[in-house]
């Protein structure tokens, strides 16, 4: 989510009024960049209201960004020990704590109530745990109509993924509130992740109508303007977001998304160092950082700062994909199969790895070692077409003509639209000897594809081998009426004409303009005269 805070945006909605509000206005502090002065409120509304859970939750958060995170279980351990049957205090507690820790601790509560609910859910969910869907049907029915509840109900399915039921709660919490800038917030960030960013630009022009000087109001608009491939518009409320909060990480990062989403790498260069300078700990800038690099073509630079990432946390897999990105376009396979190990170790469910360690086992033609990095790739994402596609070639490489064709079917089918795909199993069932099948895949292509020289080429290939010589010419034709340039195309349809077809004069033209194309086949010259002959008489 590029940072997004689902406890800002989700537990701190405001609830509005024409009376004073402590905790709205502590909130709106928090969301305008000023964590120093929305930790002061949220101190003295504690002080006033020791249990206040919304005052205490805007407080954690408060402490998180001013970089004091470290202490917070401790201290709310102490809150919660002074009375452990307490549900305010086993929920706040609790939600600082790893999953068993925190299901023990809310075990404890004598009347378990919404946020006790909602706090085993959650720390049910990375367990697997079998109870998740009693103790979340428990916390929804405990769910008070009130913004704020309905706001942190919502951020449990948007942090589960389940953006449709996220969404809807953020629209009920923004009914319960129509000037809750939070909910409209958290509503529009539901509809991007959704794929539906055009959709997100209302509730957030809203909310920008709301509270101009809500920093989150610009940053999810330029995350938004992004997923449109709309960089300019994103920079603009990017700009907007640091312009109300100079130290906002997440409007930095995504505005250098943004340079380069625009084909500026420098800027993005210059946004990132000034991340890493601010804050050195925070990895997706220093990764981000690297690719810009990248991007400039500044390699030994981007080498650089993947080492520096890498060696800042050992366990982060992709600044090893990073380093072994550079050692592979350095020529240095060995040394790049290293890292994509070490990152493929590290990080066992993610593909990438995997899919640079078999690629680069490809590069150095060792197609059995490729096709075993594939395979452990396929086991834990069996959906991967474009490793089905590449396990396929290596095993028709290898003469494995069945299962080649058993894996690049498989890529068709996973992702039918791919031309490149397409083309390969037509390729695979040409080397297989299957012409049938051959043509009728080209023959599918050409009609999903009209303009593609490959796949007019392999049709015409496919046909020509299969004797059906008229078909293969026409095949042929309309392949170099679309690449009139490639002097290999007219090449091969000037031998169907003169061999085949024994139409001289075709092939007489296609030789000609096979040698004035610079074709280097000395032969062809004699081939040309000979049809020439033949015209004449």
């Amino acid at each position: 989510m590029r940072g997004a805070s689902l406890i800002l945006c989700g537990l701190l909605l405001l609830a509005a009024g024409a009376k004073a509000d402590p905790l709205a206005d502590a909130e709106k502090a928090l969301r305008r960049g000023n964590a120093k002065g929305a930790l002061a409120a949220f101190d003295a509304l504690i002080a006033a209201e020791p249990l206040n859970p919304f005052a205490h939750l805007g407080r954690q958060e408060a402490q998180r960004r001013l970089g004091r995170a470290e202490a917070l279980a401790a201290e709310y351990e102490k809150l919660w020990l002074g009375k452990p049957s307490e549900a305010a205090r086993a929920a706040l507690y609790a939600r600082l704590l790893p999953p068993a820790e925190a299901l023990e601790v809310l075990g404890k509560a004598a009347t378990p109530d919404f946020l006790v609910h909602l706090g085993r859910a959650r720390a049910m969910r990375p367990l697997s745990d079998e109870r998740l869907p009693e103790a979340l049907a428990a916390a929804i029915a405990a769910c008070p109509p009130d913004a704020r509840s309905l706001g942190l109900l919502a951020s449990y399915f948007e942090d589960a993924g389940e953006f449709d039921r996220a969404g809807e709660l953020f629209a009920k919490a923004a009914a319960a509130d129509p000037e809750s800038v939070a909910a409209l917030v958290g509503l529009a960030r539901c509809q991007r992740l959704k794929g539906k960013p055009d959709e997100a630009l209302e509730p957030l022009a809203k909310a920008q109508l709301l509270d101009p000087e809500d920093v989150a109001v610009p940053y999810e608009t330029g995350l938004v303007h992004l997923d449109r491939l709309d960089p300019e518009a994103a920079l603009a409320a990017l700009n907007g977001a640091l312009s109300l909060d100079l130290k906002d990480m997440d409007a930095l990062i995504a505005s250098a998304e943004a340079f380069l989403m625009k084909g500026e790498p420098k800027d993005a260069v210059e946004r990132m160092r000034r991340a890493v300078e601010m804050a050195p700990d925070r990895l997706d800038a220093r990764l981000l950082l690297g690719y810009a690099l990248e991007v400039q073509n500044l390699n030994d630079d981007a080498l650089e700062v993947y080492a520096a990432t890498a060696k800042a946390d050992p366990l982060c897999s992709a600044a090893h994909v990073g380093i072994g990105w550079i050692l592979l376009k350095k020529g240095k396979y060995t040394q790049a199969i290293a890292e994509f190990r070490q990152a493929s170790d590290l990080a066992p469910g993610e593909p990438t790895p995997f899919f640079l360690l078999a690629y680069t086992h490809d590069l150095m033609g060792q197609w059995n070692e490729a096709i075993e990095a594939y395979a452990a790739l396929l086991a834990r994402h069996p959906g991967f077409a474009r490793a089905w596609n590449n396990i396929g070639l290596d095993r028709d490489l290898l003469g494995k003509s069945r299962e080649a064709l058993e894996c690049l079917q498989k890529a068709v089918d996973l992702d039918p639209e791919n031309l490149e795909f397409g083309l390969n199993l037509g390729n695979a069932f040409y080397n297989a000897k299957k012409m049938k099948e051959a043509s009728a895949v080209f023959g599918a292509l050409t009609e999903k594809y009209p303009q593609s020289v490959h796949a007019w080429s392999g049709s015409g290939r496919s046909l020509n081998a299969a004797r059906r010589y008229e078909e293969a010419a026409a095949a042929y034709e309309k392949a170099i009426e679309l690449a009139p340039e490639d002097a290999d195309l007219h090449l091969i349809v000037g031998v169907i004409y003169q061999e085949q077809l024994r139409k001289y004069d075709l092939a007489l033209d296609h030789f000609r303009k096979y040698m004035k194309l610079g074709g280097a086949d000395p032969v062809v010259e004699s081939w040309a005269k000979e049809c020439e002959k033949k015209v004449r008489r």
